[in-house]
C-alpha cells in the first residue's frame, strides 16, 4: 500500500493542488463564520463554493472537488432552508468535539433539510478541524473499505462515521497524508479502473513492492551496480577517470537528484536544522595525497546547518555495488554530538522509541556496526539505545541492488523521506535539539483538560470588534506567531488580548499566562538568572533558575494545543535587555540558541506571544526597529460607535459623551495620547443623574488631562465636569 499511495501522490497530488485546497478551505471557513453572524443565502453559497474549489490537471482553479455533493438540487435544498442550516451549523461548530458524534446522530435523524445529508454534516466538521474529522463521501468510504477490507457503508449512522473516521485518520497518519489529500487518495484507489492514473493491471496496484513498470524504470539501473562492482574490484583513480562519464550519468546524477527530491518531501520543521544545499555529496576519488585511490561507493548526507558533513550527526544515503543504504550515522571520533548521544540515549530510551515509532521494530532496519561494517544481526532498537557506543553509532536500512533497481523514483523518494523523518529524533538528540514531549494520547484529556469552546463570533460579541477585523488579526498572529496590540489608554488592549488568546486555545489543552512588564523587569526574571539559595550547611549556592518565559515554554512543550503568553504593557520595560537571545528566536522560530548560562532555548511551535503597548507610555516609534520587525502590530483607536452601541444596550444615549470625547481628542492632537472609550464601558452610567459617570470623570479623566496639559492648563479647565456635564448627560 505504501508504494500505491506514493504513486498516487506523485501522479495526482502536486504541492500546488494542496496549496490551493488549503487556501480555499480557509476562505470557506471565513464565509462560514460570516454566515453564523449574518445567516444569508449569499454567505452560505460562498462557503459551499469555496469549499468545492480544486485544481485540475491543467493547473486551473475549478469548482469540482466534491462533484454534485453541494451543488444542483443538494445546494438548492440547503440555500432554501437558511435558518435551519444556520441552527445546525452553529451547533456543529461550537459543540465540544467529543460530543459531535451524538450531535451528528441527531442531525441525521432530523432530516428536515433537503440536500443536507452525511456529506454536509461531515463538511462542517472537516472545516472545523481537518485533523480530526474526515469528509464522508461515498467514494471515500469505498476507498477506505478497499484499504482495510472492512465495511463502512450501509445505513448512515454516527457510529458508522465514527468507525470510518477513525480508520481514515489512522490511514492518513500512517502514510503522512495532508487532510486535503485524503479524498484524492481514497477516490483514486476506488476508481483505479477509470484511467485516473492507475489501471487495474498496473504492477503498482497489484503488489506492495512498488516495482517500476516497463518504460518507467527507477533511478538506478543494473548498469549502475555493474559499474560500482567494477569500481570495488579496482578502487583506483585510474578506473574513475576511465569511467568518469558513465559514473556521472548512472550513479552521481540520479543519486543527487534523488536526495534533493527527498529534501522537498521532508516536514518544514526539520529543514531549519539541516544543511540541504551546500556540500551534500562526497567524491569518488580519494583525497589520499596522490596515492591514486578511489572510494568504491558514492554517498550524500543532510547534516547540521553550520556543521560538517564529515564529523557531525547526519541522515545519509550511500550506494555501492550491492545495495542502497539509508539511515542515521555518527562518527567514531569523540565529538560533542557523539558524547551527547552516548550519554543521553540510554536516559531517554522510552521517549525515543515513542518518537521513532513503528520503524523501531521494522524487520529490515539494522542497528549498530559489526566487524564487517554491517548491522549487528538480531540487535533491537531498545538494546542499541541502551548502549550505542558499544554497538556502533549507526541505524541503517539496506535495499539490495535488485530491490533498488525494481523501485520507481517516486517510491524511493517517499521511502527515504519517511525514514529520515522517523529517524530525525536521533539527530535531534545528538545535536542538542529539544526533543518533543510524548504524552499518552488517551490520558491527555484527563491530564490537562480541554478548554471550553470560544468561537470568533463569541469573541466579536464580547469585544464588540468586527469579525472581519478579528479574522485579519488572527491571520497575522498565525503568520508571525507574535503580535502587539497597541493604542492609547482606555482602548481595551489587554481585554482584547485575553479574548484573542481564549479563542486561540479553545477546545484544546493549550494554556494562557500573563506577565506584567515594568521598568524593573529584567532578563533574569524573564529568561533565566542566578538566584541565591541557602544550603543545609548554612552557606549559599547560586543555581541558574529559569524565568517566566522558559517555564512557559516548558509547559507548552507538554501540550498539543496553542499556548498564549500575554506580555502586558511590554514597552514599559527595556525590551532588548529583557529579551536577550530571544530576539533571535522570535525571528527564527524553528531554531534553538544556547543561552549565556549554558542552557538551550527553543520556542515550541505551539507558542503564540501577544503583547500590549500603551502608546501614552512610549510611542511604538521609539521601540527598537529589530523588535518591531518581529511582531505584527494591531492598532486600537477609540471606537466611538462601539461606545454608543454598548450604552444603547443599557438605555443610555452616549451621543453627548462621544461628542465631548471627540473634542478632547481633537484638542490633544496626538493619537498616542487620545482618551479611549473603555473608561465608560459601565452599565450604570446614566443612573442616579449620572452619579457614576461624574465619579469616573472627576477621578480618572480630569487627572489625566491635568497631566497631559500640564503647560496648557486652560485646556484642562475647559473639560472640567462642571463645564461638560450638561453636554455629556442626556437631557
Amino acid at each position: 500500500m505504501e508504494s500505491q499511495v506514493a504513486l498516487i501522490q506523485a501522479k495526482h497530488i502536486p504541492a500546488e493542488r494542496i496549496q490551493l485546497r488549503v487556501a480555499a478551505e480557509a476562505q470557506a471557513r471565513q464565509h462560514l463564520l460570516k454566515f453564523l453572524v449574518e445567516p444569508t443565502q449569499e454567505n452560505l453559497k460562498a462557503m459551499l463554493v469555496e469549499a468545492d474549489y480544486d485544481r485540475n490537471k491543467a493547473g486551473t482553479k475549478v469548482q469540482d472537488r466534491f462533484g454534485l455533493a453541494f451543488r444542483g438540487s443538494n445546494g438548492n435544498g440547503l440555500l432554501s432552508h437558511v435558518q435551519e442550516v444556520v441552527t445546525w451549523v452553529r451547533q456543529l461548530w461550537e459543540t465540544p468535539e467529543a460530543d459531535c458524534p451524538e450531535l451528528m446522530e441527531q442531525f441525521l435523524k432530523d432530516g428536515s433539510i433537503p440536500g443536507a445529508g452525511p456529506a454536509f454534516v461531515s463538511l462542517i466538521l472537516y472545516l472545523r478541524n481537518p485533523e480530526a474529522f474526515n469528509l464522508w463521501l461515498g467514494s471515500m468510504v469505498k476507498g477506505m473499505e478497499l484499504v482495510d477490507g472492512k465495511a463502512y457503508g450501509g445505513k448512515k449512522t454516527a457510529g458508522q462515521y465514527t468507525r470510518y473516521n477513525q480508520a481514515a485518520n489512522e490511514f492518513r497518519r500512517k502514510y503522512r497524508l495532508e487532510p486535503q489529500a485524503m479524498d484524492i487518495v481514497l477516490v483514486v484507489l476506488n476508481e483505479a479502473n477509470k484511467k485516473a492514473g492507475l489501471e487495474p493491471g498496473d504492477p503498482e496496484l497489484k503488489g506492495e513492492s512498488g516495482a517500476a513498470a516497463p518504460g518507467n524504470s527507477g533511478p538506478f539501473s543494473a548498469e549502475c551496480f555493474t559499474l560500482l562492482a567494477g569500481l570495488k574490484e579496482t578502487p583506483t583513480y585510474a578506473f574513475y577517470q576511465a569511467h568518469k562519464n558513465a559514473l556521472q550519468d548512472l550513479v552521481q546524477t540520479p543519486f543527487q537528484r534523488l536526495l534533493r527530491e527527498v529534501v522537498k518531501r521532508l516536514p518544514t520543521a526539520m529543514l531549519p536544522h539541516l544543511e540541504t544545499e551546500k556540500k551534500l555529496f562526497g567524491r569518488i576519488p580519494k583525497n589520499d595525497y596522490g596515492q591514486g585511490g578511489a572510494h568504491p561507493f558514492y554517498w550524500g548526507a543532510l547534516y547540521p546547518k553550520g556543521g560538517k558533513r564529515i564529523g557531525d550527526a547526519q541522515l545519509y544515503m550511500l550506494i555501492n555495488s550491492t545495495a542502497l543504504n539509508i539511515g542515521f550515522w555518527l562518527p567514531e571520533e569523540q565529538t560533542e554530538a557523539v558524547k551527547r548521544f552516548v550519554e543521553q540515549a540510554p536516559l531517554h530510551v522510552e521517549q525515543l522509541l515513542e518518537l521513532v515509532g513503528e520503524v523501531a521494530t521494522a524487520p529490515d532496519l539494522g542497528f549498530g556496526i559489526d566487524g564487517q561494517d554491517r548491522a549487528i544481526a538480531g540487535l533491537t532498537c531498545t538494546e542499541w539505545l541502551k548502549n550505542p557506543k558499544a554497538h556502533g553509532l549507526r541505524v541503517e536500512l539496506l535495499l539490495p541492488a535488485e530491490v533498488t533497481q525494481s523501485l520507481t523514483e517516486e517510491v524511493l523518494i517517499a521511502k527515504i523521506a519517511r525514514l529520515f523523518e522517523d529517524l530525525f529524533p536521533l539527530f535531534q538528540l545528538a545535536e542538542g535539539l529539544e526533543l518533543p514531549i510524548v504524552l499518552d494520547p488517551d490520558a491527555d484529556e484527563d491530564l490537562l483538560g480541554l478548554n471550553p469552546p470560544y468561537s470568533i463570533a463569541t469573541c466579536a460579541a464580547e469585544t464588540m470588534l468586527g469579525i472581519e477585523l478579528l479574522e485579519r488579526w488572527l491571520r497575522a498572529i498565525e503568520r508571525k506567531r507574535q503580535a502587539v496590540l497597541y493604542g492609547p489608554p482606555g482602548t481595551g488592549k489587554t481585554f482584547a488580548a485575553r479574548r484573542l488568546a481564549k479563542h486561540l486555545v479553545q477546545e484544546s489543552d493549550g494554556l494562557i499566562e500573563l506577565v506584567q512588564f515594568h521598568p524593573a523587569y529584567s532578563y533574569e526574571d524573564f529568561i533565566q538568572g542566578i538566584r541565591p539559595e541557602s544550603r543545609p550547611d548554612g552557606g549559599l549556592s547560586y543555581p541558574t533558575v529559569p524565568g517566566r518565559f522558559m517555564n512557559f515554554c516548558e509547559q507548552a512543550a507538554k501540550r498539543k494545543g496553542p499556548c498564549v503568553l500575554i506580555l502586558d504593557e511590554m514597552n514599559r520595560a527595556n525590551l532588548s535587555q529583557v529579551f536577550g537571545e530571544l530576539m533571535y528566536l522570535l525571528e527564527y522560530r524553528n531554531e534553538n540558541i544556547q543561552l549565556a548560562g549554558g542552557n538551550l532555548l527553543r520556542i515550541p511551535n505551539n507558542v503564540r506571544v501577544l503583547g500590549t503597548m500603551n502608546t501614552a507610555d512610549r510611542s511604538i516609534a521609539l521601540v527598537d526597529h529589530a523588535l518591531r520587525r518581529r511582531f505584527a502590530f494591531l492598532q486600537l483607536r477609540p471606537d466611538y460607535d462601539l461606545l454608543k452601541r454598548y450604552q444603547e444596550n443599557y438605555g443610555f444615549n452616549a451621543d453627548g459623551l462621544v461628542a465631548v470625547l471627540q473634542q478632547i481628542n481633537n484638542t490633544i492632537q496626538d493619537p498616542h495620547f487620545e482618551l479611549g472609550i473603555t473608561y465608560f464601558l459601565h452599565k450604570d452610567l446614566g443612573k442616579e443623574q449620572g452619579k457614576e459617570l461624574k465619579d469616573i470623570w472627576e477621578m480618572e479623566i480630569e487627572p489625566y488631562l491635568e497631566e497631559f496639559f500640564y503647560d496648557q492648563q486652560h485646556n484642562a479647565e475647559n473639560f472640567r465636569w462642571a463645564k461638560v456635564q450638561n453636554q455629556v448627560l442626556p437631557s
